[in-house]
């Protein structure tokens, strides 16, 4: 079969900034460098090492975006509810199952995006001699050749509230305000196909799509920048194969073929704008709190080794690119995971002991598909479905909670504890030690569930009503964020007055968003889930 004849060649360049942490793994684990590692504490007295699965690397050994995650991100969000991809979209991105008698090949060629210098890069916080300094609390474990940190974080075991044995997570990621340049190329393109890609580009740019891993933690948001379109048509094709010394020459396009374009653009909406609920989130902490630095352990450690005058307290608060303290995403999806979890073994209904211990869910293999997977999935508990475990990601996002814009930062507060000898009722020799706790402000962030996703394997929404019940015990302060609650750390509430939309519908407060249809169905829903459990259980007065 010929080639079909040329008519032109289209580049599309830009640069993707990081907004949140990124991480598009290479399938390794390690440390490099003169990185500190990170130990499971997780026995007493049994200092363990655990690897950190690391990011995709260039042959300069810095981070970088494989072209074919920027197309899988893409592809994703032209996908139908079964997992197909739309046909008006196939030419473009190509089809699902390449060994198809009709299949066909993408247009569209996505290059590696590498790493480059941004406008988004804080050069003053992060410059290279002050990349393992001990003090530097704004990116950990920072490597300024890979442009990569590590975020690491523990799975609690439910009864004991404790760090669950051998659950710690080291996971290597690029932080936000790092730029990578990308390329996307095509021959024989229309300006209707260039406008497609460009609708779907600006699903990244509006945060509705993400890059990488832990979509669900607020992972892998980016804004698009110098955003650039070229185009090499015949007549310049002909008039360099006369002279072929340099790259054909793309020449950006006019005004108003660009105009074109992007009123073609806005008019196309890509087929996946699956119903959304959307919460604007608004946590007032109401007594100090401390979501600890991972690394501060390490600093204190050496401080105390070398003899150091001015010792760094014990713990310190974990801090974002601009220095300030905040909750991870993962933190504030586990407190309300753990919440969800203790309301359905309240009312005796199924919740499995840990996610951990949840089997993996596969559409790969003899007999399976997505329609089994589905048909597994629904056979989990409420938390599970709205949560996500091995194999199903969540349809429940969380972004980070970060301290408002242009309020002053509150400083953070220093405590000093003691432990108590049980035996003598006096102060424990040798166990004095120190905090530094954040102070009490409001964090802001959003709360988004993929009706869409959640409806395959929860048609009833019954795990929205479960939803709504964790969100009013958060209103009304029962659910403590970070550690410490037992010495009144942590204390917080959802503030009433939060917005959003749920299915297109808007809502100004939680209140008005309790009283709505949607939630009204869902709290039903739920309902019947206990009704169906207690029926289901023997009659243990008959017994």
């Amino acid at each position: 079969m010929n080639a079909p004849p040329f008519e032109n060649r289209w580049l599309i360049t830009g640069t993707f900034t990081t907004l949140s942490e990124l991480h598009v793994g290479d399938g390794g684990a390690g440390f490099n460098g003169d990185r500190a590692r990170a130990a499971d504490k997780s026995k007493v007295g049994d200092e363990k090492e655990s690897d950190a699965s690391t990011v995709c690397v260039d042959h300069k050994g810095r981070a970088y975006l494989p072209g074919s995650g920027i197309k899988g991100a893409l592809r994703d969000l032209v996908k139908d509810q079964a997992g197909k991809i739309d046909p008006a979209w196939e030419p473009l991105l190509g089809s699902d199952s390449p060994n198809s008698s009709d299949s066909v090949g993408g247009k569209l060629e996505f290059w590696d995006a590498f790493w480059t210098e941004g406008e988004g890069r804080d050069t003053e916080h992060y410059k290279p001699d002050q990349a393992h300094a001990k003090n530097d609390i704004k990116r950990p474990w920072w490597d300024d050749t890979r442009k990569t940190c590590v975020s690491v974080s523990v799975s609690l075991d439910r009864r004991t509230k404790t760090p669950k044995e051998n659950l710690l997570y080291p996971l290597e990621y690029v932080p936000a305000g790092e730029s990578f340049g990308f390329e996307i190329g095509g021959d024989n393109l229309s300006p209707e196909d260039i406008a497609r890609l460009l609708a779907l580009i600006d699903r990244l740019d509006d945060g509705s799509a993400t890059l990488g891993a832990q979509a669900s933690n607020g992972w892998g948001r980016v804004a698009v920048n110098k955003l650039e379109i070229s185009c090499l048509d015949v007549g310049a094709m002909e008039k360099w194969k006369k002279n072929p010394q340099d790259r054909p020459p793309l020449s950006v396009i006019d005004d108003t073929t660009r105009e074109d374009i992007f009123k073609r653009r806005d008019e196309i909406t890509p087929p996946k704008s699956s119903d959304q609920l959307v919460i604007k989130l608004q946590l007032v902490m109401e007594s100090p709190w401390l979501i600890r630095d991972p690394r501060q352990r390490e600093r204190s450690k050496a401080a105390k080794e070398n003899d150091v005058a001015d010792k760094p307290s014990n713990a310190v608060p974990i801090h974002d690119e601009t220095g300030k303290s905040f909750a991870p995403a993962k933190s504030i999806r586990g407190a309300l995971r753990a919440r969800a979890e203790m309301i359905l073994r309240t009312l005796d209904l199924p919740c499995a002991a840990h996610p951990g211990g949840i089997p993996a869910v596969s559409t790969k293999g003899k007999g399976k598909g997505t329609d089994a997977a589905i048909t597994d999935i629904r056979t989990k508990d409420l938390a599970a479905q709205l949560f996500g475990f091995g194999g199903w990601r969540a349809p429940l996002e969380v972004t980070r909670l970060t301290q408002q814009g242009g309020k002053p930062v509150p400083k953070d507060h220093h405590q000093e504890f003691v432990a108590i000898d049980r035996f003598t009722g006096g102060a424990a020799d040798g166990a004095k030690f120190d905090a530094d706790l954040a102070g009490i402000t409001i964090l802001t962030g959003t709360l988004t569930v993929d009706l869409g996703r959640l409806g395959k394997v929860d048609p009833t929404h019954a795990s929205l009503g479960l939803l709504a019940l964790v969100l009013r015990d958060l209103a009304e302060g029962d659910i403590p964020l970070g550690s410490g609650s037992a010495k009144g750390q942590g204390f917080c509430r959802l503030a009433e007055n939060v917005s959003g939309t749920h299915g297109g519908r808007t809502f100004g407060t939680l209140k008005e968003w309790f009283s709505s249809e949607a939630v009204t169905a869902a709290l039903a829903a739920f309902r019947a889930e206990i009704k169906t459990s207690d029926a289901d259980k023997p009659d243990q007065a008959a017994a």
